[in-house]
């Protein structure tokens, strides 16, 4: 009777998934799970959507129409889409495989566990903290499209909490390769463009300013180069996250999906401010220094 390999038995232990599960996911990085694939289907049609038919009306493109649905108090619609992404977490860090972040209450160190603190971390900031921030002059979000955010985060949550909780297993050392340290690198850039260029603009919104109806010319961090630094600096922090946790398609295809949903997003907003103010500083591009 042959004997079995010792690595190929290890291999299947390590891999095995609860069955009524198995069917949906996969812990193997070169078959992405179909929720996967889905996200990558959706970014061009996004893109599209938001390029070709209709602008995103919310923020200082917001305008009221009956298509859109009622609209929200703005505080209330950011917490509420972005909500399902700290739930996922939850449900996640409860069913989590011990051999992906470790038994018990602890969390193991490792590319895993890192890349779910940063995602926690964004989403603290942009669920709970954010909401509690925002200008009391911020407009009202549609509820067609809270929807379309709340919807798009119960997907993308559950995307990538899962796989870095359950299905993806990284190699033990991938944390401390020089891939995932320039990748984690510019997710804190990201992370930090974004907050400080949300609080440029909330202070902004305070003041008010009749030459916008209530905006002004951001000025000051990455405004200096781009129109929608906040974006920017979002889309930093998820090309830093798809490196970092490559070879997993998750964070690519949620890096993917954020590119065709911010930059059409990015250009409107630049030719508002183009629209809006003659004074505007005509060397600014919409979110990529020097590029577009």
């Amino acid at each position: 009777q042959s004997k079995e390999n010792p690595s190929k038995r290890q291999t299947t232990s390590t891999l095995h998934l609860p069955t009524d599960l198995e069917a949906m996911v996969t812990a193997d990085s070169d078959h992405p799970a179909p929720f996967v694939w889905l996200l990558f289907i959706l970014s061009p049609i996004t893109f599209l959507l938001l390029t070709v038919i209709t602008d995103a009306p919310f923020g200082k493109l917001y305008y009221p129409r009956s298509i859109w649905g009622p609209s929200l108090p703005p505080r209330v619609a950011w917490a509420l889409f972005e909500s399902p992404n700290l739930v996922w977490c939850i449900w996640s860090l409860i069913h989590r495989r011990p051999e992906v972040l470790g038994k018990g209450t602890s969390l193991a160190l490792n590319a895993n566990s890192i890349l779910l603190i940063a995602f926690v971390a964004h989403y603290v900031n942009r669920s709970v903290l954010y909401p509690m921030r925002m200008s009391r002059n911020s407009k009202k979000v549609p509820l067609a499209v809270a929807a379309s955010g709340f919807s798009f985060c119960a997907l993308n949550g559950y995307i990538q909490t899962s796989a870095l909780c359950i299905y993806h297993p990284f190699h033990p050392s991938h944390h401390t390769t020089p891939q995932f340290i320039a990748g984690m690198i510019l997710f804190l850039i990201g992370m930090a463009v974004n907050i400080h260029s949300d609080s440029i603009l909330r202070r902004l919104r305070d003041k008010g300013g009749a030459g916008g109806g209530g905006y002004q010319i951001p000025r000051g961090g990455l405004f200096e180069y781009v129109s929608c630094a906040n974006l920017s600096g979002e889309l930093l922090e998820w090309t830093g996250f798809a490196l970092a946790g490559w070879p997993s398609h998750a964070p690519l295809a949620f890096a993917v999906y954020s590119f065709a949903n911010l930059v059409p997003r990015a250009l409107s907003q630049h030719s508002w401010y183009l629209e809006k103010f003659e004074e505007y500083p005509k060397g600014r591009k919409a979110v990529v220094p020097f590029l577009l």
